[in-house]
């Protein structure tokens, strides 16, 4: 339950680039262990343009059925076919592409044995890809809370440690709060340059 809990963050840990070439199909497979998209990492490396996607039902019988304009940008969405999801494009490729995107991998274990990625744990000594301790304080709270004690302290610090991981999990942009309306203006064009 802890890592079902878990694996909800878009770790950097558990985000992998994948990128295929596409041949005059509009049915690609997903990667085995793909979990969810990152959001807007979907690219058309070809062209170097963003793509439009992933497209809900209902956006997408607008593009197979009403009056849409195509543009530039390739779309496309998540579909079953056959009881397993494929990357669908709006519209077959005349010639080879290439296409990228970022995804969530249900691999969160390194085994022991391979010491390649593994979705389950097969040994006592196979790692976890994210902190140790956020499993550790994950299994203390639900335990308690199983057996009908109090865990409430448990459960906040174990919040606390979620909280800390995801603030420092990969990299964020400085966020501008205030601007200046008097100190570092530009007195005229030149100053711009």
């Amino acid at each position: 339950a802890e890592i079902r809990s878990l694996r909800k963050f878009n770790w950097e840990a558990l985000t992998i680039e994948y990128t295929f070439t596409t041949t005059t199909a509009t049915q690609y497979d997903l990667p085995s262990d793909f979990v969810r998209f990152v959001h807007d990492t979907a690219w058309d490396r070809n062209n170097q343009l963003e793509m439009n996607g992933p497209a809900t039902a209902q956006r997408w019988q607008l593009y197979k059925s009403g009056v849409s304009d195509a543009g530039t940008r390739k779309r496309y969405r998540i579909r079953p076919s056959n009881g397993v999801k494929k990357f669908e494009l709006d519209t077959a490729p005349t010639s080879e592409e290439t296409l990228v995107f970022e995804y969530i991998t249900d691999q969160v274990f390194i085994s022991n044995a391979s010491g390649n990625p593994d979705s389950t744990l097969m040994s006592d000594s196979d790692t976890f890809i994210l902190p140790e301790d956020l499993i550790i304080s994950g299994g203390v709270w639900r335990f308690l809370k199983r057996f009908g004690m109090d865990y409430s302290t448990e459960f906040s610090e174990h919040q606390n440690l979620v909280d800390q991981a995801r603030a420092a999990d990969g990299g964020s942009r400085t966020l501008l709060t205030v601007i200046s309306l008097h100190h570092d203006k530009p007195k005229n064009f030149k100053d711009i340059i």
